[in-house]
């Protein structure tokens, strides 16, 4: 499945989070602050990062843009108890391709996660699919072949 970094400073929501997506399968990584999720970047790839925005040490939307930015591509779910359509908005500006509003369900977060992985792998389909158009090469269409194989959504 997808390799996933929760970064939330409360531990019990943290923990939570983790063992959901755990059980669905994914490698999930924990940051409890900013700092931490920005070593955690530096040293690895990350499909999803679910990022909670009041952190103690730095604004998530700086996580945000770290985890979107160059090398780094990966997918962002913020989620926040802001229910304010300014903070939905920048964080969709900065890079984020969702936000669930605390409180929210075990259900809405795999679904959020699933809509992130799938629009990863869309981009990396389509990125592959244009390099391979580029170098005259069908590898595009074998990795979508191989990612229908093994179930991913293509």
């Amino acid at each position: 499945m997808a390799s996933v970094l929760v970064v939330d400073d409360e531990r019990c929501i943290r923990r939570g989070l983790s063992l959901i997506l755990g059980r669905d399968g994914h490698r999930v990584v924990e940051a409890r602050d900013g700092s931490e999720a920005f070593h955690k970047l530096g040293m690895m790839s990350f499909d999803v990062a679910i990022v909670d925005l009041r952190l103690p040490d730095v604004d998530g939307l700086e996580i945000v843009r770290a985890a979107r930015g160059p090398g780094r591509q990966s997918e962002v779910v913020v989620i926040t108890a802001s229910t304010t359509p300014e903070v939905r908005a920048r964080a969709i500006e900065v890079g984020a391709c969702q936000v669930l509003t605390k409180p929210f369900t075990g259900r809405e977060l795999r679904q959020a996660v699933d809509r992130a992985i799938t629009r990863r792998l869309r981009k990396l389909e389509a990125s592959r699919t244009a390099a391979g158009a580029r170098e005259g090469s069908s590898y595009g269409a074998a990795v979508a072949a191989a990612m229908r194989y093994t179930g991913w959504s293509v």
